[in-house]
C-alpha cells in the first residue's frame, strides 16, 4: 500500500490504466490522508466478503432444482451408459441422423443436458438428429482399476458399437474437453463407422501457453500419489483445488454477482443450474488420473508422440474423417493454443473460434450462436 500510495508501484501493463483510477479514488475515499485510504480499502474489502457470504447462501436456499427427465438408456456397461435422447429410443433409425455426445471422465456428463434452456443435446433433437450421450458416472469398483485403454478401448469402443446398431450406418462422434481426447484413437482406427468428428475445447499441446496451475500439476504429484493409492482414485476435492487456481477471483466475482440477480429470474436459475453441475463433480480412476497428470501435464507425450492406446501412437495426422475443431476464445481450463495445437495436425481439419469460455461454450448465454448452431450446420453438411 505505501508504494502504491507513493506511486513507485510497478503494475502489469494490462491493469495500469484502472490501477491509476483505483489510486485516485483512493485518495477521494480518504480525503487525502493515509488512514483513511487504508480505511477505504479495509471497508471495501470487508463488504466484498459480507456480499460473497450473502451469495453462497442465496444460492444454497435457492428453491430451483434440475428436473428435466432423463432419457432411456439403451446400453450399459458397469458404470457407463448410453442415454437415447432420439424420438425413437432403442430402435433402428436410418432416417435421422446420429451423434454420440463424449464428456470427459472428469465431471457428470449432464453439462451437455444441464436445462431446459441449456441443453446441447435437446437442441439436437430439435434440428432433426438423433443425440447418443455416453455417461461415464462416477467410478465403481470395476472403473477404479481402469486405464485410459479400458477406458477407450472397451467401454468407448463398444458404445459406438451400439450406436453404430442403432444408427445403421456411419454416425457423428463429437468430444468434448477430456472427451475429444477419448475419442482420438477411435475415430484414427474406424473411420468406416465414422462419418465426421468433432473436437470441442480438446486440449492436445498441454505446454501451450500453459499458466502457473497446469505447470505446478506435475510436481504436485508426490503429494496427490498417496492419495491415490489408499482410495484408488483422485477425489473430487482435489480436482476442484486446481479448477479453483485457474482463476482464484472467480468464487467471489460470481456469488456477488448472483446476490445482485433477480432471484425469480431465467439468469439466477441458469446461475444455480450450473453451480450444482460444478459442485456434483465425479473422482477419476487412480490409473487414469496419474497417466493425465505424467504422461499430458507433464511430458506433453500427445504433441511429442509418446501417447500410446494399447501400446499404438494416437496420431491425429492419421485421421482421414471430415473434421472440426473448436476452441473457446476466453477458456482457462483448455487454453486456446492447445486446443488449436489439435486442428493443426489433423489433415483438412476446420476450425473455428467461440466467443466464449470452457464451460459457457456449450452452456453460456452465446452458446446457441457460437457454437450449437455452427456445430449443427456442420454435422448437417457432413452426414447428409
Amino acid at each position: 500500500m505505501p508504494a502504491v500510495l507513493s506511486g513507485n508501484f510497478s503494475w502489469h501493463p494490462d491493469v495500469a490504466a484502472d490501477a491509476q483510477q483505483f489510486v485516485v479514488e483512493m485518495s477521494l475515499a480518504g480525503a487525502g490522508s493515509a488512514a483513511g485510504r487504508y480505511r477505504a480499502v479495509a471497508e471495501e474489502a470487508v463488504n466484498r466478503v459480507r456480499e460473497m457470504a450473502e451469495g453462497i447462501l442465496a444460492y444454497q436456499t435457492h428453491p430451483y432444482h434440475r428436473a428435466l427427465k432423463e432419457p432411456p438408456t439403451v446400453w450399459q456397461e458397469g458404470t457407463t451408459r448410453l442415454l437415447d435422447y432420439g424420438p425413437n429410443p432403442g430402435a433402428e433409425d436410418r432416417q435421422l441422423p446420429t451423434l454420440l455426445f463424449v464428456p470427459s471422465l472428469v465431471n457428470r456428463a449432464y453439462i451437455l443436458d444441464l436445462s431446459k434452456r441449456r441443453s446441447l443435446v435437446r437442441y439436437f433433437t430439435e434440428q432433426g438428429f438423433r443425440p447418443l450421450l455416453v455417461d461415464w458416472d462416477a467410478p465403481g469398483p470395476e472403473e477404479r482399476q481402469f486405464t485410459l485403454t479400458d477406458y477407450i478401448n472397451g467401454r468407448l469402443n463398444r458404445a459406438l458399437d451400439k450406436a453404430r446398431e442403432l444408427a445403421g450406418s456411419p454416425v457423428g462422434l463429437a468430444g468434448y474437453c477430456m472427451g475429444g481426447d477419448l475419442i482420438l484413437p477411435i475415430v484414427q482406427e474406424r473411420s468406416d463407422d465414422i462419418a465426421a468428428a468433432a473436437f470441442l475445447a480438446t486440449p492436445w499441446d498441454f505446454h501451450g501457453d500453459r499458466g502457473l496451475p497446469e505447470q505446478l500439476l506435475p510436481l504436485a504429484a508426490s503429494l496427490l500419489n498417496p492419495v491415490i493409492d489408499r482410495t484408488g482414485e483422485l477425489p473430487i476435492d482435489c480436482l476442484q483445488t486446481f479448477f479453483a487456481s485457474l482463476n482464484p477471483n472467480m468464487a467471489g466475482t460470481k456469488f456477488r454477482r448472483f446476490r445482485h440477480m433477480d432471484q425469480d429470474s431465467d439468469q439466477a436459475q441458469d446461475f444455480v443450474a450450473l453451480e450444482d453441475w460444478l459442485n456434483d463433480g465425479v473422482p477419476v480412476a487412480g490409473l487414469v488420473a496419474r497417466a493425465c497428470i505424467s504422461e499430458w501435464y507433464d511430458r506433453n507425450a500427445t504433441v511429442r508422440g509418446e501417447w500410446c492406446i494399447n501400446g499404438d501412437v494416437v496420431d491425429p495426422s492419421r485421421i482421414t474423417v471430415p473434421t472440426l475443431v473448436a476452441s473457446p476464445s476466453a477458456d482457462r481450463l483448455v487454453k486456446p493454443a492447445s486446443a488449436r495445437a489439435l486442428g493443426a495436425v489433423i489433415p483438412g481439419a476446420e476450425m473455428i473460434e467461440t466467443p466464449s469460455g470452457h464451460i459457457g461454450m456449450v452452456v453460456g448465454n452465446r452458446a446457441p450462436h457460437g457454437l450449437w448452431e455452427p456445430l449443427r450446420s456442420w454435422f448437417a453438411d457432413k452426414l447428409g
